[in-house]
């Protein structure tokens, strides 16, 4: 049961094992772009937004707000003391199973029956999550190739096997390894529909929630008040994504998103989400947004970067 813990709290935070290479049906790729600035490279933003969509899970779209985060919790929390209680008998040599036990095996089996069915839905159109994410960057590439910023290289990443683990941004860190120092991620996803927020923590369960770098948070709430007319407030939101992994690797990355009326992830693994759903107002202002906060990293003071990733 510590094992089953450990494997849930591991797949909550995207860290997933590399056997699980051996189950791939078909490859993936990033696609990637460079805008040089007018002057010297002084710090580097990267701009990412995945390019797949997943399906439409049940699990992830609970009616109740915070709903799956409270189930993922308990999860976590019963399979972890049913195997320290498992733990605790074999060294005692008292081999009757607890309620703890009976109880965190049946959540592990109706846990597992919802995967299954999870796993059995359809794919989503993927207006919302994520062509709105990569709508916006699109975007923002013509606007900033038109005029470059002065200090700042801006890398365009669009990743592929998202829906698999960010497993396309996971291989981008592992075969460049950009540098952490001045050197800023902005995940754009979920921006055509709902309102308009930047992540100040993420995750599914108390245990394996994270929060992005202070410094771009406090810049992002910055932008935020100096453009209320962009709608744009910091929200805590049950979501994991490709921030979770830059956050394990210690980079200054934050997430932008947008939310529904009951507080979740708008559209998020949604069988409504098709381009009929989509605002565009919103998507323009999630731009506006974004090209605020990469304008505000440019001016801010940093040093000569190192030419090579």
């Amino acid at each position: 049961m510590l094992g089953v813990a450990r494997a849930l709290a591991n797949a909550l935070s995207l860290r997933h094992p590399s056997y699980l290479r051996m189950l791939a049906q078909g490859t993936s790729q990033n696609v990637v772009a460079r805008i040089a600035p007018a002057g010297e490279i002084k710090r580097r933003v990267f701009l990412v937004a995945h390019l797949d969509t997943d399906k439409a899970r049940r699990m992830t779209r609970l009616p109740l707000p915070g709903a799956a985060r409270i189930a993922s919790t308990t999860g976590i929390a019963l399979a972890g003391l049913a195997g320290v209680t498992m733990l605790a008998g074999a060294l005692t040599g008292r081999r009757q199973r607890t309620s703890i036990q009976w109880l965190a095996s049946a959540a592990c089996g109706f846990g597992a029956a919802a995967l299954m069915a999870d796993e059995a839905q359809a794919p989503v159109a993927g207006a919302n999550d994520n062509a709105s994410g990569v709508a916006v960057l699109l975007g923002l590439a013509q606007a900033l190739a038109a005029q470059p910023l002065n200090e700042t290289e801006v890398i365009l990443l669009f990743t592929g096997c998202h829906a698999a683990g960010a497993v396309g941004l996971r291989s981008y860190l592992g075969r460049f390894a950009p540098p952490r120092y001045n050197t800023y991620w902005i995940n754009v996803a979920l921006v055509g529909a709902g309102r308009l927020c930047y992540a100040t923590r993420q995750g599914l369960s108390e245990f394996t929630s994270y929060r992005p770098a202070p410094r771009i948070t406090a810049l992002a709430a910055r932008i935020a008040r100096e453009h209320p007319e962009l709608g744009v407030s910091g929200r805590d939101l049950d979501i994991v994504d490709e921030v979770a992994p830059l956050i394990q690797h210690d980079y200054e990355a934050i997430g932008i998103y947008g939310y529904d009326d009951q507080g979740n992830p708008a559209l998020w693994h949604d069988p409504n989400d098709t381009t009929a759903a989509l605002d565009p107002d919103m998507l323009t202002r999630a731009a506006r947004y974004t090209l605020a906060l990469v304008q505000a990293l440019d001016a801010s003071e940093s040093s000569v970067l190192p030419t090579t990733l």
